[in-house]
C-alpha cells in the first residue's frame, strides 16, 4: 500500500452463491477488500475518494487463504438491491485519516458508492466522532458483505438455543421432582412428629391408669386393717 494511499478493508461473509467477481469454484468464505487512493474529501453528507487505484484486491480469512483482484464496478455492485447486499442494510465504518491537526476518527453509515473515473463517491451519515473535510493516509473499514452474519456465528447460537430448549424438560422435570419429594419428605417428617407425640399422650395416659390401679388397692388394703383392728381391740380403737 502507498504511504500516501487509502486503504478500505471490507469484511465480506459470502453465505449464499459465489461473487460475481470471483470464480464460482471459489467456496464460500469471509472476504476482505482492500482499495487504494490519494486523498479524500467530505463535504455534505458526501466522502470523496480521489485517485482510486482501478481495482481492488480480494482476499479470504482463514482457512481459505484465496487472494484475487475485483474493478471497482464489481464492488460498487455490493450495493445492488436484494436480500444480505449493502443496499438492503447500509454498512457502518470506521475511518481514520491525517490531518494537519492531527489524525481523525470517525464512526459513519455508508450510502450506495459511484463510480467516477478514479473517483469513488460514498453517501455517509456520521454516527460518531467527527469526520474532517479533508484528508490524507485515510483507512476506511466498513462491515461485513452481505450483511447476514457468519454461519459460523449462527450455528453457534443455534446450538446454544437448541441445548438450552432440549434441556429444558428434562430441568423442569427434575425441579418438579425436587418439589415433590421436599413435600413429601415434610409430610413424612409432620406425620412422624404428630405419632411421637401420640404415643406421649398414651404413655401418659397409662402412667395416670396404673397409678389409679395403685391408689385403689392401698385404699382397700387399708378399710380392711381398719375393720380387722375394730373387731379386735373393739370400737375404741
Amino acid at each position: 500500500m502507498r504511504s500516501n494511499g487509502i486503504a478500505i478493508i471490507v469484511a465480506a461473509t459470502f453465505c449464499g452463491a459465489a461473487p460475481a467477481y470471483a470464480d464460482e469454484s471459489l467456496p464460500q468464505a469471509s472476504w476482505l477488500f482492500i482499495q487504494e487512493a490519494q486523498s479524500a474529501t467530505y463535504t455534505d453528507d458526501t466522502l470523496v475518494l480521489s485517485g482510486v487505484a482501478p481495482d481492488l484486491v480480494a482476499f479470504t480469512d482463514r482457512p481459505h487463504r484465496i487472494a484475487t483482484r475485483i474493478g471497482l464496478p464489481e464492488f460498487a455492485g455490493f450495493w445492488a438491491a436484494g436480500a444480505e447486499s449493502f443496499g438492503e442494510d447500509r454498512p457502518n465504518a470506521g475511518i481514520t485519516l491525517e490531518t494537519p491537526n492531527g489524525p481523525k476518527t470517525a464512526v459513519i453509515e455508508l450510502d450506495v458508492p459511484r463510480v467516477e473515473g478514479e473517483t469513488l463517491v460514498y453517501g455517509v451519515t456520521v454516527i460518531g466522532g467527527v469526520l474532517p473535510p479533508a484528508g490524507t493516509q485515510v483507512s476506511l473499514f466498513i462491515d461485513a458483505f452481505p450483511t447476514a452474519v457468519n454461519s459460523q456465528i449462527t450455528d453457534s447460537v443455534t446450538q446454544a438455543n437448541t441445548k438450552v430448549l432440549g434441556d429444558a424438560p428434562a430441568m423442569a422435570m427434575g425441579n418438579l421432582f425436587q418439589a415433590t419429594s421436599q413435600a413429601l419428605a415434610n409430610a413424612a417428617h409432620n406425620a412422624t412428629t404428630a405419632q411421637q407425640q401420640t404415643n406421649v399422650t398414651a404413655q401418659a395416659a397409662t402412667t395416670m391408669g396404673v397409678a389409679t390401679l395403685y391408689d385403689v388397692d392401698t385404699a382397700a388394703s387399708g378399710i380392711a386393717t381398719n375393720k380387722v383392728l375394730a373387731d379386735t381391740f373393739g370400737s375404741g380403737h
